[in-house]
């Protein structure tokens, strides 16, 4: 069965690319996309994705809201961020408002799609059965997983 993927991207031409990326891999399906937060909300609520794929500047409430709407409603949902914003403090408040994992659109696609894979594998083996997000993925080519230190 693959794993169904919902994007969420205020850029038709990032929506495409990711779509033409993951769409490479016979067990990834992408179900939906939109371009701002209400149209998102409608489609994943409508859908149920395993996972959404979420850029922070989108019109309406915004890409972390939604994260957090999204979380409260659909606590089994994952959320990774996909964002050119290279703020720290954004990637620890995407985790507070529950995204599983951070990343940069600034690596380039392929290596998106090397971090996203690493970071799907953690979701799978580690964090479907807890209740809280656990890492984040820094900028650094070779992707590292952080303990979220306020799970110590």
């Amino acid at each position: 069965m693959p794993i169904r993927i919902f994007i969420v991207d205020d850029h038709r031409i990032m929506r495409e690319a990711v779509r033409r990326i993951l769409g490479e891999h016979a067990h990834l399906e992408v179900v939906g996309e939109a371009g701002d937060s209400d149209t998102a909300w409608r489609g994943i609520a409508a859908l149920r994705p395993d996972l959404v794929f979420m850029d922070l500047e989108i019109p309406g409430e915004g890409g972390m809201a939604l994260t957090r709407r999204i979380h409260a409603a659909f606590p089994n949902l994952k959320v990774i961020v996909l964002t050119s914003n290279v703020d720290p403090r954004l990637a620890s408040d995407a985790l507070a408002a529950g995204a599983r994992g951070y990343l940069f659109k600034t690596n380039g696609a392929r290596n998106c799609w090397r971090q996203w894979k690493r970071c799907w594998t953690v979701i799978r083996t580690f964090v479907l059965t807890l209740p809280v997000p656990w890492f984040a993925l820094t900028k650094s080519v070779s992707v590292n997983f952080r303990l979220n230190r306020n799970l110590r």
